[in-house]
């Protein structure tokens, strides 16, 4: 219903956003409706977008919904502007309006972009809207920031058997952190794991710098949390480290781009070994592999890192809530640290060191 009671137009079963949002913006845009068909445009047609939250949206759900408005005038009107917020309510209704200004007179926008004190309306309403904003950043756009010098193919049996050994482990993973933590670790990471095996016969293998992007971005794509960040970060810093380290070559070139990914990462993280996380797992892994250039020391050395963390005050992470006698007490390794340490370890395996 409307804002002053008025009757509804359409009742409907519950839609995805998308589904919804776009037939809103049909509905405005559709040139065949007898009662509705006013406006004058085409593909070249400058507009202005608003979506106005009716009282009870969330900013999560406003701006889901912004993003599918966004996408359904997308070709069919050049957007020169965006707002989006609260600007007339309904009370607490949980609902949004969607309104298209078009076409522009010549000082439209520059009216729209006067200062103004009203408490309603956005104070950044002169930025100029850009539909870049938006546009997904897949591997491809990735790559081309990227270099390819010294690229190396990656053996996909190691993959398989990384990705293995995480859902063999999953069980342990979920109990520690279902104990000392939220207890998503596991299967965030068994998710991760699934969708990589699922997606390995298209990897392109011949390619690492491609295959640890697709890699990256599979798991970004697939699941969430402070875990699959690190590992997202960490993974593309390695695929751009390659070609910095392309003066080496085999394992002295992996070992040199391992240490200038975790620099890059450490940048995005204050975690540090001690704090109680997958860190104390990954540095003595990548600090023993360049040391040695020794697999089997490295993965011995995380693995002892993910065991250290059984006894550390958590300084980071969901156990920093927990007592430290009560994590003490558990003698419990992080969840994190130890998934990474199974990974490794099932890395090794393959490698058969």
């Amino acid at each position: 219903m409307g804002i002053h009671n008025e009757p509804g137009l359409v009742k409907r079963s519950i839609e995805p956003a998308s589904t919804l949002v776009r037939s809103m913006v049909d509905m405005i845009l559709d040139k065949e409706d007898k009662e509705r068909a006013y406006l004058q445009y085409d593909s070249s047609s400058k507009a202005v977008l608003l979506v106005n939250n009716l009282g009870g949206l969330s900013n999560l759900e406003l701006h889901l919904v912004v993003k599918e408005a966004v996408e359904a005038c997308q070709g069919r009107l050049l957007l020169e502007r965006v707002y989006a917020g609260t600007f007339l309510t309904s009370i607490d209704m949980q609902g949004f309006s969607v309104s298209l200004l078009t076409p522009l007179e010549k000082d439209t926008l520059a009216y729209l972009d006067d200062p103004v004190q009203a408490p309603g309306w956005p104070v950044h309403s002169h930025a100029p809207f850009s539909a870049n904003i938006d546009a997904p950043l897949h591997s491809k756009q990735k790559q081309e920031t990227v270099s390819t010098e010294g690229d190396v193919p990656v053996n996909p049996d190691l993959v398989r058997a990384a990705a293995q050994a995480v859902i063999a482990a999953e069980p342990e993973i979920t109990s520690y952190d279902t104990i000392l933590g939220d207890g998503d670790c596991g299967l965030t990471l068994k998710a991760a794991a699934a969708a990589i095996l699922e997606k390995l016969p298209q990897l392109p293998v011949q390619s690492g710098v491609q295959t640890l992007l697709d890699l990256a971005d599979l798991i970004e794509n697939t699941v969430g949390g402070t875990s699959a960040a690190i590992y997202c970060i960490y993974i593309n810093a390695l695929a751009g480290s390659l070609s910095k380290a392309r003066d080496q070559q085999g394992l002295a070139q992996w070992a040199k781009a391992s240490a200038l990914a975790l620099e890059a990462l450490q940048v995005y993280t204050m975690a540090r070994v001690g704090d109680r996380t997958m860190m104390d797992t990954l540095i003595p892994f990548v600090e023993t592999l360049s040391a040695k250039q020794d697999v089997a020391a490295a993965i011995e050395a995380a693995q002892k890192g993910a065991e250290s963390t059984r006894h550390m005050h958590a300084s980071m992470g969901r156990a920093s809530y927990v007592p430290d006698e009560d994590v003490k007490k558990a003698s419990l390794p992080d969840a994190g640290a130890y998934g990474l340490s199974a990974l490794l370890t099932g890395l090794g395996k393959a490698l058969k060191y």
